[in-house]
């Protein structure tokens, strides 16, 4: 994927970035069992080189803080800019006013934003309702006659290995 024309990214928390355990309750950060989502420390990675990321979470127990917590048993707190909660926004991500919130923060043309979610009506069709860039992330093929953009992993989000190797090669030349 090419973010050339978008300044940011924003991830949903739960069974996008981080497994949601449906037998676990109370805030994430205290749960004996932690996991991210598979590949989701290499997609962020390489994308927080290249655009900023941050994490939208309707979750309603936890704070930033604890949010913060969790990301970083995880191994995966290094990679977002900042983060947006039910805590802190005041609002969940079912009303538009929650992405609203955001992109008055951010202070970024939402053109110039892009939601990846796993959840239909809170990660995609409220987000692009706002004029957000939104995508499916939809690792179970739940959602098979979605017609919008779509992905089963998260490594499709990465530029692929092409635009990879032009930009080294571009910077190979420059420094020349």
């Amino acid at each position: 994927m090419n973010f050339n024309e978008y300044d940011a990214v924003l991830f949903d928390w739960g069974d996008t970035i981080m497994k949601d355990f449906p037998d676990k309750a109370g805030k994430m950060r205290y749960w004996d069992i932690l996991e991210e989502m598979p590949d989701a420390k290499k997609t962020l990675t390489a994308l927080s080189k290249i655009i900023k990321c941050y994490l939208a979470t309707s979750a309603q127990d936890s704070t930033k803080e604890d949010i913060s917590e969790a990301l970083k048993r995880a191994g995966l707190d290094r990679y977002f800019t900042d983060i947006f909660c039910y805590k802190d926004i005041g609002c969940k991500k079912s009303e538009s006013r929650f992405y609203k919130k955001v992109m008055l923060k951010l202070k970024i043309d939402p053109k110039k934003i892009i939601m990846v979610g796993n959840d239909l009506e809170n990660d995609v069709i409220i987000p692009k309702s706002c004029g957000i860039k939104s995508i499916l992330f939809d690792s179970n093929d739940t959602y098979t006659n979605y017609p919008g953009t779509k992905i089963k992993y998260l490594t499709e989000l990465l530029p692929d290995g092409s635009e990879q190797k032009g930009e080294a090669e571009k910077n190979k030349h420059e420094t020349a």
